[in-house]
């Protein structure tokens, strides 16, 4: 599942420093939306995030990644739950 979720990151292209934020929908997995946000060089990334996730259905599966953090788990070999 985290490399699906870096893969659906960077095959869109988004993926960077700071939150990636993918929503899956609850019934089929399908990827809903997607987006970046470097929440620790600027509070207006910050809020920008906020707003997207109050946007967000009610019910749909939302994955925080930072690209840091899963690249050291999928290193080795960790699972987040």
């Amino acid at each position: 599942m985290l490399s699906f979720l870096l893969k659906v990151m960077e095959y869109r292209g988004e993926e960077g420093r700071g939150m990636n934020l993918v929503v899956l929908h609850q019934g089929s997995g399908a990827v809903m939306a997607t987006g970046t946000y470097d929440v620790w060089a600027s509070t207006s990334e910050s809020e920008a995030m906020r707003l997207m996730v109050e946007t967000i259905s009610d019910g749909r599966i939302l994955c925080f990644l930072s690209k840091v953090l899963l690249q050291f788990f999928l290193q080795c070999g960790c699972y987040i739950i």
